[in-house]
């Protein structure tokens, strides 16, 4: 049982992550800390979501760019270890729409099985502000994650590197506080089939999303 719940974990993390961590850049010196929960869609007799979760830490370098960190809880319930860290970068902005880009390595470490993986990542996101005095945004985007390993499970060769999605959102921002949700569809270049986990998915490959996070700006 406890393999199998690992395994789950583990692909469950390589396929989705978690929501975008951020769409647009904080103000400079600005801090932001958040709580994200969600995941794949399972068809489990009706949609659920495989509930990953994660604790988000944001800072303003300046206007136009902003690093952040995660730890991702739920993985760390099944020990692997998932941590990562990113820089996200304003490509153009105006007052009602822009685009931004992010680049972030996940770190992943089986303390069951003492192996690692490193994932690199690289988002690309536009945003549109529907209500300018609120700045509620709806985005649009695109995630790549990269497989660097050339083997996978029980030595099998890695056929897959490219592990892409693409993810809609809505942010309500309340001034210091926002809630996001996001929908993906994630890994769709990747099978679904004779794995242990029903997911929701397009023509049996990649799977559905559903997402939440709430922030805190300081």
């Amino acid at each position: 049982m406890r393999k199998y719940l690992l395994g789950l974990v583990m692909l469950s993390s390589i396929v989705s992550c978690t929501t975008s961590r951020l769409i647009k850049p904080l103000d400079k010196g600005e801090k932001q800390i958040a709580a994200s929960l969600g995941g794949p869609l399972m068809n489990l007799g009706v949609p659920v979501f495989l509930p990953l979760s994660a604790i988000n830490f944001a800072y303003g370098a300046d206007s136009n760019t902003s690093v952040y960190g995660d730890i991702h809880l739920t993985s760390g319930l099944f020990g692997v270890m998932h941590l990562d860290a990113g820089v996200l970068q304003s490509i153009y902005a105006s007052p009602k729409f822009g685009v931004t880009s992010s680049l972030q390595a996940n770190y992943m470490l089986d303390f069951w099985q003492g192996q690692s993986r490193f994932y690199p990542q690289l988002d690309v996101n536009a945003y549109y502000n529907y209500r300018t005095k609120k700045e509620h945004f709806v985005y649009l985007g695109f995630t790549n994650w990269f497989e660097l390993s050339s083997t996978r499970a029980h030595n099998e060769e890695q056929a897959v590197h490219w592990i892409p999605a693409v993810q809609l959102g809505h942010v309500w921002d309340k001034g210091k506080w926002l809630h996001q949700f996001e929908m993906k569809y994630l890994a769709p270049n990747y099978s679904n089939q004779g794995i242990v986990v029903d997911y929701i998915s397009l023509g049996g490959k990649g799977s559905l999303g559903a997402y939440y996070t709430i922030s805190r700006r300081f």
